[in-house]
């Protein structure tokens, strides 16, 4: 049952809205907070854009029920800031500790005739999560609107909760919530991924969709798992300390890169931010994680070398790719042999980009890229070359078998699809190879034979087309493209 008193009208003799029993308690709550008219955190800001984003409303709001309104800390897509605690959802929300949902105003009676159901904000579904302090208090709420009835699936109600418990935290020690943000934290604007962390058991508790996109899992799948089996290589030494440290006031963020593992048996690079964070029931480990692969990937191919012990240079922009081409041109008109030129357009990027918009496109790109590394042998040079075109350089060549093998391995990899969030998005590739056996073309000339070639292939309707290789020899590698 429901631990309310009843604020009435005494001339009209009828029900305003409903407090709770702990009233008095929770506004001596709030004073303290000292939070109102204030400008808003960061922080906060990000947790509604993300709040907004994972239940897919239009309207989003971090609000305070103080004696006699709401106000709202920071807010999305609404324009009002403060409104009277009697029309106010968030009043009804804060008399329980777990999420309030009107499905559909217009059906409820508490809410049909509200200015707030019935004027320009339209609202028809609302949902609260109550944001509790330590001695069980409601300040206030983490909520979600929209102008249409609405239900909410499990992913969504663990989300608006989770976002509560961190606005919570930030609003129970407001020292510590203004360090989070000078510090750097701005979440998913900054972040792609965030993982929270039960600290004893390192259960994953939440993943963000930019986590869940990286990882290749659904979050009911995560949450069945531990970091041991997505971060084998975190230090783990470092995340215990936090916990030390936080028993002792100093909540300070611990910064390390480590490798993690997708669902599929890749892995990629990350740097981390691990923070502390209490909430009224147990604290959390909260990972904040960047994707570095592209600037690893560049740090690895600067590493790599020839044959002859040639640096191969960063290949992220077509000036370093010419060079690249130059380089080994040259060694093939002194040493002799043949090189081959592979050159991939990735079908599906344009459609990600127009689709789901072009961080996403970005994700599809680098994990094509991790593909494509994957599948060549260690001294090929896989370039991106722009856009949705990718280029391989394989150096002596001498068996025809290399590049038909490669194009295959290729098409095989590329049959799985990029997986963002729910959505599993199909990807294609039109390939085009040609070879350099000497004479006096430049690296120029043989990009625009490969480009031809790639659109040969794409006028047959067989999207592949490699040029012959002249003369036969001893190979250089078998046909499965992994060893020389």
């Amino acid at each position: 049952m429901i631990m309310k008193q009843d604020i009435r009208d005494p001339a009209a003799g009828k029900e305003t809205y409903p407090v709770p029993l702990n009233e008095l308690s929770r506004i001596q709550a709030l004073a303290e907070l000292d939070v109102f008219d204030t400008v808003t955190d960061e922080a906060f800001e990000a947790l509604v854009r993300l709040a907004a984003r994972v239940c897919e409303t239009p309207y989003a709001m971090i609000s305070l029920v103080d004696r006699d309104r709401q106000w709202s800390i920071t807010r999305l897509g609404l324009a009002l800031q403060e409104t009277p605690r009697s029309t106010a959802f968030c009043t009804h929300a804060i008399l329980g500790r777990e999420l309030f949902v009107v499905d559909d105003a217009h059906a409820d009676r508490r809410f049909a005739n509200n200015p707030l159901v019935t004027g320009d904000a339209g609202i028809r579904f609302y949902a609260g999560m109550p944001l509790v302090i330590s001695g069980g208090l409601a300040l206030g709420t983490l909520s979600v609107m929209d102008r249409v009835p609405r239900r909410f699936d499990s992913r969504q109600i663990e989300s608006l909760r989770d976002f509560a418990g961190i606005a919570g935290t930030l609003l129970k020690n407001r020292k510590s919530a203004a360090e989070f943000v000078q510090s750097g934290l701005k979440l998913d604007d900054v972040f792609e991924e965030i993982i929270v962390l039960c600290p004893d058991s390192r259960r994953i508790e939440y993943a963000n969709e930019g986590a869940l996109t990286n990882l290749g899992y659904r979050l009911d799948e995560l949450q069945r798992l531990t970091l041991d089996c997505i971060g084998p290589e975190y230090p783990m030494d470092k995340l215990e300390a936090l916990g030390k440290n936080a028993l002792l006031g100093d909540r300070s963020p611990v910064i390390f890169e480590a490798v993690q593992s997708r669902k599929d048996g890749s892995t990629y690079p990350v740097e981390v931010r691990a923070t502390m964070s209490s909430s009224p029931v147990s604290s959390r480990i909260i990972l904040l994680a960047n994707d570095i692969f592209t600037r690893k990937w560049g740090e690895a191919t600067l590493r790599r070398r020839d044959s002859i012990g040639h640096d191969w240079p960063d290949p992220s922009n077509r000036q370093s790719v010419d060079s690249s081409l130059k380089g080994a041109m040259q060694r093939v008109r002194r040493h002799g042999g043949s090189l081959a030129l592979v050159m991939l357009e990735i079908g599906g990027l344009t459609d990600i980009r127009h689709t789901h918009g072009q961080q996403v496109a970005d994700l599809a790109m680098a994990d094509v890229a991790r593909r494509l590394i994957i599948g060549t042998a260690t001294k090929d040079l896989v370039m991106h070359l722009g856009g949705d075109e990718f280029a391989i350089l394989i150096e002596e060549v001498t068996d025809a078998t290399v590049v038909p093998g490669l194009a295959a391995g290729i098409r095989r990899s590329l049959r799985r699809s990029f997986v963002s969030g729910k959505s599993e998005i199909a990807l294609s590739t039109s390939i085009g190879a040609v070879y350099f056996a000497g004479g006096n073309e430049d690296a120029a000339a043989l990009l625009s034979r490969a480009a031809a070639a790639v659109n040969i292939g794409f006028q047959d309707g067989t999207h592949e087309h490699v040029m012959p290789l002249s003369g036969q020899g001893p190979s250089r590698r078998s046909v499965d493209g992994c060893s020389r």
